[in-house]
Protein backbone atom coordinates (compact mmCIF):
# COMPACT_ATOMS: atom_id res chain seq x y z
CA UNK A 1 0.00 0.00 0.00
CA UNK A 2 1.00 3.61 -0.47
CA UNK A 3 -1.35 5.70 0.34
CA UNK A 4 -2.54 8.99 -1.91
CA UNK A 5 -0.95 9.92 -4.61
CA UNK A 6 -0.68 13.01 -7.09
CA UNK A 7 -2.58 12.96 -10.09
CA UNK A 8 -0.33 12.10 -13.20
CA UNK A 9 -0.89 12.14 -16.58
CA UNK A 10 -2.77 8.83 -16.32
CA UNK A 11 -4.80 9.14 -13.92
CA UNK A 12 -5.63 12.34 -15.35
CA UNK A 13 -6.49 10.30 -18.72
CA UNK A 14 -8.01 7.58 -16.66
CA UNK A 15 -10.51 9.65 -14.62
CA UNK A 16 -11.76 11.06 -18.38
CA UNK A 17 -12.83 8.14 -19.68
CA UNK A 18 -16.85 6.92 -19.63
CA UNK A 19 -17.28 4.68 -17.45
CA UNK A 20 -19.66 1.90 -19.12
CA UNK A 21 -18.74 -1.07 -16.49
CA UNK A 22 -20.49 -1.05 -13.17
CA UNK A 23 -18.81 -3.20 -10.86
CA UNK A 24 -20.51 -3.95 -7.46
CA UNK A 25 -18.31 -3.55 -4.69
CA UNK A 26 -18.91 -7.43 -3.43
CA UNK A 27 -17.14 -8.19 -7.33
CA UNK A 28 -14.35 -5.53 -7.02
CA UNK A 29 -13.29 -6.73 -3.57
CA UNK A 30 -11.79 -9.92 -5.21
CA UNK A 31 -9.03 -10.44 -5.42
CA UNK A 32 -6.81 -13.39 -6.38
CA UNK A 33 -5.36 -16.03 -3.71
CA UNK A 34 -2.16 -15.56 -5.39
CA UNK A 35 -0.26 -13.39 -7.59
CA UNK A 36 2.86 -13.23 -9.46
CA UNK A 37 5.15 -11.11 -11.32
CA UNK A 38 7.67 -11.57 -13.88
CA UNK A 39 9.88 -8.56 -14.04
CA UNK A 40 12.34 -8.19 -17.32
CA UNK A 41 13.85 -5.87 -19.88
CA UNK A 42 13.65 -5.97 -23.65
CA UNK A 43 15.28 -8.67 -25.38
CA UNK A 44 15.38 -11.50 -22.40
CA UNK A 45 12.68 -13.49 -23.82
CA UNK A 46 9.42 -12.60 -21.22
CA UNK A 47 7.02 -12.65 -24.87
CA UNK A 48 8.61 -16.56 -25.43
CA UNK A 49 8.30 -17.31 -21.50
CA UNK A 50 4.77 -15.96 -21.36
CA UNK A 51 3.28 -18.18 -24.30
CA UNK A 52 5.30 -21.29 -22.92
CA UNK A 53 3.69 -21.02 -19.39
CA UNK A 54 0.22 -20.12 -21.15
CA UNK A 55 0.23 -22.97 -23.24
CA UNK A 56 1.01 -25.53 -20.11
CA UNK A 57 -2.36 -23.60 -18.50
CA UNK A 58 -1.14 -20.69 -16.16
CA UNK A 59 -2.60 -17.93 -16.18
CA UNK A 60 -1.46 -15.75 -18.98
CA UNK A 61 1.33 -13.05 -17.60
CA UNK A 62 1.24 -10.06 -19.81
CA UNK A 63 2.26 -6.44 -19.97
CA UNK A 64 -1.13 -5.38 -18.21
CA UNK A 65 0.26 -2.37 -17.16
CA UNK A 66 2.52 -0.62 -19.68
CA UNK A 67 1.75 2.93 -19.01
CA UNK A 68 1.38 3.40 -22.69
CA UNK A 69 -1.61 0.65 -22.73
CA UNK A 70 -3.21 1.17 -19.99
CA UNK A 71 -5.69 3.85 -21.00
CA UNK A 72 -6.75 2.22 -24.46
CA UNK A 73 -7.39 -1.09 -22.14
CA UNK A 74 -9.44 1.24 -19.33
CA UNK A 75 -11.61 2.44 -22.36
CA UNK A 76 -12.20 -1.40 -23.97
CA UNK A 77 -12.71 -2.04 -20.80
CA UNK A 78 -15.05 0.67 -19.96
CA UNK A 79 -13.70 1.92 -16.35
CA UNK A 80 -12.45 4.59 -14.81
CA UNK A 81 -10.33 4.15 -11.59
CA UNK A 82 -7.83 2.30 -11.07
CA UNK A 83 -9.13 -0.06 -8.72
CA UNK A 84 -11.83 -0.97 -11.30
CA UNK A 85 -9.03 -1.18 -13.94
CA UNK A 86 -6.93 -3.30 -11.80
CA UNK A 87 -9.64 -5.34 -10.30
CA UNK A 88 -11.13 -5.85 -13.91
CA UNK A 89 -7.69 -6.88 -15.46
CA UNK A 90 -7.12 -9.20 -12.65
CA UNK A 91 -10.73 -10.81 -12.49
CA UNK A 92 -10.36 -11.48 -16.44
CA UNK A 93 -6.84 -12.95 -16.32
CA UNK A 94 -7.06 -14.96 -12.68
CA UNK A 95 -6.85 -19.04 -13.59
CA UNK A 96 -7.62 -21.35 -10.46
CA UNK A 97 -6.77 -18.33 -7.97
CA UNK A 98 -3.79 -17.63 -9.53
CA UNK A 99 -3.35 -14.26 -11.01
CA UNK A 100 0.43 -13.28 -13.27
CA UNK A 101 1.79 -10.25 -14.95
CA UNK A 102 5.03 -8.86 -16.45
CA UNK A 103 6.29 -5.92 -15.12
CA UNK A 104 9.70 -3.73 -15.90
CA UNK A 105 11.04 -1.59 -13.50
CA UNK A 106 10.75 1.04 -15.81
CA UNK A 107 7.12 0.64 -16.16
CA UNK A 108 6.69 0.58 -11.93
CA UNK A 109 9.10 3.87 -11.65
CA UNK A 110 6.32 5.35 -14.27
CA UNK A 111 3.11 4.67 -12.10
CA UNK A 112 4.10 4.77 -8.84
CA UNK A 113 3.74 8.80 -8.62
CA UNK A 114 0.96 8.72 -11.11
CA UNK A 115 -2.20 7.71 -8.94
CA UNK A 116 -3.02 5.27 -6.21
CA UNK A 117 -2.71 2.31 -8.71
CA UNK A 118 0.50 0.74 -6.38
CA UNK A 119 -2.70 0.43 -3.72
CA UNK A 120 -4.33 -2.60 -6.04
CA UNK A 121 -0.80 -4.43 -7.12
CA UNK A 122 1.07 -6.36 -5.07
CA UNK A 123 5.00 -7.48 -5.07
CA UNK A 124 5.54 -9.33 -1.93
CA UNK A 125 4.43 -13.05 -3.88
CA UNK A 126 6.84 -15.32 -5.95
CA UNK A 127 8.33 -13.43 -8.27
CA UNK A 128 10.91 -14.19 -11.19
CA UNK A 129 13.83 -11.65 -12.48
CA UNK A 130 14.70 -12.41 -16.36
CA UNK A 131 17.87 -10.71 -17.42
CA UNK A 132 20.39 -11.50 -19.97
CA UNK A 133 23.72 -12.78 -19.36
CA UNK A 134 24.84 -11.14 -22.61
CA UNK A 135 24.54 -7.52 -21.93
CA UNK A 136 26.13 -6.51 -25.40
CA UNK A 137 23.66 -9.22 -27.70
CA UNK A 138 20.42 -7.65 -25.50
CA UNK A 139 21.67 -4.14 -26.50
CA UNK A 140 22.53 -4.66 -29.90
CA UNK A 141 19.18 -7.05 -30.33
CA UNK A 142 17.48 -3.66 -28.89
CA UNK A 143 18.91 -2.19 -31.76
CA UNK A 144 18.04 -4.31 -34.52
CA UNK A 145 14.50 -4.23 -33.04
CA UNK A 146 14.10 -0.75 -32.92
CA UNK A 147 15.45 -0.23 -36.20
CA UNK A 148 13.63 -2.65 -37.66
CA UNK A 149 10.30 -2.09 -36.20
CA UNK A 150 10.23 -5.48 -35.42
CA UNK A 151 10.13 -7.21 -31.87
CA UNK A 152 8.88 -11.09 -32.47
CA UNK A 153 8.77 -13.74 -35.32
CA UNK A 154 6.47 -16.91 -35.43
CA UNK A 155 7.13 -20.11 -36.05
CA UNK A 156 6.38 -20.48 -40.19
CA UNK A 157 6.99 -16.87 -40.94
CA UNK A 158 10.41 -15.40 -42.97
CA UNK A 159 13.00 -13.87 -41.05
CA UNK A 160 13.32 -10.51 -42.51
CA UNK A 161 16.43 -9.50 -44.60
CA UNK A 162 16.54 -5.78 -43.77
CA UNK A 163 18.21 -7.24 -40.49
CA UNK A 164 21.57 -7.99 -42.05
CA UNK A 165 21.07 -4.51 -44.16
CA UNK A 166 20.99 -2.49 -40.93
CA UNK A 167 23.76 0.24 -40.17
CA UNK A 168 26.00 -0.36 -37.36
CA UNK A 169 25.56 2.33 -34.62
CA UNK A 170 28.12 2.23 -31.81
CA UNK A 171 26.31 5.02 -29.95
CA UNK A 172 23.06 3.52 -30.24
CA UNK A 173 24.27 0.71 -28.89
CA UNK A 174 26.20 1.83 -25.83
CA UNK A 175 23.08 4.36 -25.14
CA UNK A 176 20.68 0.75 -25.06
CA UNK A 177 23.88 -0.72 -22.56
CA UNK A 178 23.39 1.82 -19.99
CA UNK A 179 19.82 2.11 -20.11
CA UNK A 180 19.23 -1.69 -19.46
CA UNK A 181 21.96 -1.30 -16.50
CA UNK A 182 19.88 1.52 -15.27
CA UNK A 183 17.05 -0.56 -14.91
CA UNK A 184 18.62 -3.10 -13.51
CA UNK A 185 19.76 -0.91 -10.61
CA UNK A 186 16.69 0.61 -9.42
CA UNK A 187 14.95 -2.65 -9.45
CA UNK A 188 18.19 -3.72 -6.94
CA UNK A 189 17.72 -0.57 -5.03
CA UNK A 190 14.18 -1.50 -4.49
CA UNK A 191 14.68 -5.22 -4.10
CA UNK A 192 13.66 -5.33 -0.37
CA UNK A 193 10.19 -3.62 -1.93
CA UNK A 194 9.43 -4.96 -5.84
CA UNK A 195 11.28 -8.64 -5.15
CA UNK A 196 11.51 -9.76 -1.37
CA UNK A 197 11.27 -13.87 -2.86
CA UNK A 198 12.67 -13.54 -6.02
CA UNK A 199 13.55 -15.87 -8.08
CA UNK A 200 16.34 -15.39 -10.61
CA UNK A 201 16.66 -16.56 -14.43
CA UNK A 202 18.58 -15.33 -17.67
CA UNK A 203 17.82 -15.69 -20.97
CA UNK A 204 20.61 -17.99 -21.53
CA UNK A 205 18.85 -20.67 -19.23
CA UNK A 206 15.59 -20.34 -21.29
CA UNK A 207 17.66 -21.50 -23.94
CA UNK A 208 19.62 -24.11 -22.21
CA UNK A 209 16.90 -26.15 -20.81
CA UNK A 210 13.90 -27.71 -22.15
CA UNK A 211 10.58 -25.91 -22.15
CA UNK A 212 9.04 -28.79 -19.62
CA UNK A 213 11.62 -28.08 -17.22
CA UNK A 214 11.28 -24.33 -17.42
CA UNK A 215 7.38 -24.76 -16.57
CA UNK A 216 8.07 -27.00 -14.02
CA UNK A 217 10.09 -24.92 -12.42
CA UNK A 218 7.79 -21.79 -12.08
CA UNK A 219 5.45 -24.63 -11.00
CA UNK A 220 7.41 -25.00 -7.69
CA UNK A 221 7.85 -21.37 -7.37
CA UNK A 222 4.55 -20.40 -7.49
CA UNK A 223 2.95 -23.13 -6.27
CA UNK A 224 0.50 -23.65 -9.23
CA UNK A 225 -0.19 -27.10 -10.96
CA UNK A 226 -0.03 -26.92 -14.14
CA UNK A 227 -2.61 -28.69 -16.18
CA UNK A 228 -1.18 -28.84 -19.59
CA UNK A 229 2.88 -28.89 -18.60
CA UNK A 230 2.86 -32.21 -20.56
CA UNK A 231 2.19 -30.07 -23.80
CA UNK A 232 4.04 -26.91 -22.99
CA UNK A 233 4.76 -24.79 -26.77
CA UNK A 234 5.33 -21.60 -27.88
CA UNK A 235 5.07 -20.33 -31.41
CA UNK A 236 7.35 -17.69 -30.92
CA UNK A 237 10.68 -18.00 -32.80
CA UNK A 238 13.91 -16.46 -32.01
CA UNK A 239 14.80 -12.86 -33.84
CA UNK A 240 18.24 -13.60 -34.85
CA UNK A 241 20.65 -13.35 -38.01
CA UNK A 242 24.57 -13.25 -38.27
CA UNK A 243 24.49 -9.29 -37.77
CA UNK A 244 23.95 -9.87 -34.12
CA UNK A 245 26.97 -11.69 -33.74
CA UNK A 246 29.16 -9.36 -36.14
CA UNK A 247 27.67 -6.15 -34.16
CA UNK A 248 28.50 -7.78 -31.26
CA UNK A 249 32.15 -8.56 -31.87
CA UNK A 250 32.63 -5.00 -33.76
CA UNK A 251 31.21 -3.41 -30.10
CA UNK A 252 33.66 -5.10 -28.27
CA UNK A 253 36.57 -4.19 -30.03
CA UNK A 254 36.41 -0.17 -28.88
CA UNK A 255 34.26 -0.86 -25.70
CA UNK A 256 36.00 -3.04 -23.56
CA UNK A 257 36.34 -1.17 -20.72
CA UNK A 258 32.72 -0.22 -21.04
CA UNK A 259 31.31 -3.46 -21.30
CA UNK A 260 33.67 -4.91 -18.22
CA UNK A 261 32.66 -1.53 -15.65
CA UNK A 262 28.81 -2.36 -16.80
CA UNK A 263 29.34 -6.01 -16.12
CA UNK A 264 30.68 -5.28 -12.82
CA UNK A 265 27.65 -3.24 -11.68
CA UNK A 266 25.61 -6.01 -12.68
CA UNK A 267 27.39 -8.30 -10.31
CA UNK A 268 23.93 -8.59 -8.28
CA UNK A 269 21.59 -10.18 -11.13
CA UNK A 270 24.73 -13.16 -11.44
CA UNK A 271 25.05 -13.81 -7.82
CA UNK A 272 21.66 -13.70 -6.92
CA UNK A 273 21.40 -16.41 -9.99
CA UNK A 274 23.26 -18.89 -8.30
CA UNK A 275 22.43 -17.82 -4.64
CA UNK A 276 18.17 -18.07 -5.64
CA UNK A 277 17.75 -19.39 -9.11
CA UNK A 278 14.77 -20.68 -10.70
CA UNK A 279 16.84 -23.43 -12.45
CA UNK A 280 20.11 -24.25 -11.28
CA UNK A 281 23.32 -24.92 -13.36
CA UNK A 282 27.02 -24.26 -14.05
CA UNK A 283 27.10 -20.94 -15.66
CA UNK A 284 30.25 -19.33 -14.98
CA UNK A 285 29.80 -15.69 -13.62
CA UNK A 286 31.82 -13.17 -16.14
Amino acid sequence: MTGERREGPRTRSLRKLSRRCEISAESSAVVPAKEFVIWFSARTGSTWLGSLLFSAGFPKPDEYFHPNKIIRRASYLGVNTWSDYVGSIKRKRTRSGVFGHEMTFQFWDMLRNDGDIMNYLDFSGPSVVLFREDIVLQAVSIYLAVANKKWHRYEGTRRLQRFDETAYDEDKIRSYMQYICKLELGLKKHRNQLIPTAKFLSYEQLLRNSAEKVVRAFEQHIGFKAPDANDVRSFHARVRSRINQEMCERFLDGNNHLVTDIQSKRSWLFDSKTQHPLIGDDTVTP
